[in-house]
């Protein structure tokens, strides 16, 4: 990845977050016909979720949310413009993301559920199928996958 590219975790109260925000329903809820809606943005605030961007100059080009779960952590949304895709900046965000997240609490594994289009990502990141269910969230197709930590309880 090139060293244009800066990686960091920014604070739900910040700019950088709402432009984080505007990235991921752009990406991920606007193909959908979805929105990401006032109470979502107050659960995020509520409980246990981490951000991570990844910034071209200061353009924010992909972000990473993830929640600190009882015994595992979740990657909720990762979101890349499509311009950027395909270069690593999506994967190096998550293993910052992950590196972060697991330096900071015990846990045995992290988990995602992805969407059948974005498995080959997650694989290619070491996680692997939790189970055989197919999920149904927002109607689209999920796949739970996991991956053990590597600070394990």
């Amino acid at each position: 990845m090139s060293d244009l590219f800066k990686i960091k975790e920014v604070r739900i109260s910040s700019v950088e977050y709402s432009k984080s925000l505007k990235l991921r329903e752009q990406v991920l809820r606007e193909p959908l016909g979805l929105v990401i809606t006032q109470e979502q943005i107050e659960n995020e605030k509520k409980r246990n979720y981490y951000h991570f961007i990844a910034k071209k100059k200061k353009e924010i080009v992909s972000a990473l949310t993830m929640k600190v779960n009882p015994n595992s952590i979740q990657t909720c949304q990762i979101a890349t413009k499509k311009e950027y895709r395909g270069n690593g900046i999506g994967k190096n965000l998550l293993e910052f993301g992950e590196k972060n997240i697991s330096s900071l609490f015990k846990k045995k594994e992290f988990v995602v559920f992805s969407r059948l289009n974005s498995l080959h990502f997650y694989k290619k990141s070491n996680y692997e199928f939790k189970n055989h269910r197919i999920y149904l969230i927002n109607g689209i197709e999920h796949r739970l996958l996991k991956k053990t930590c590597g600070n394990t309880v």
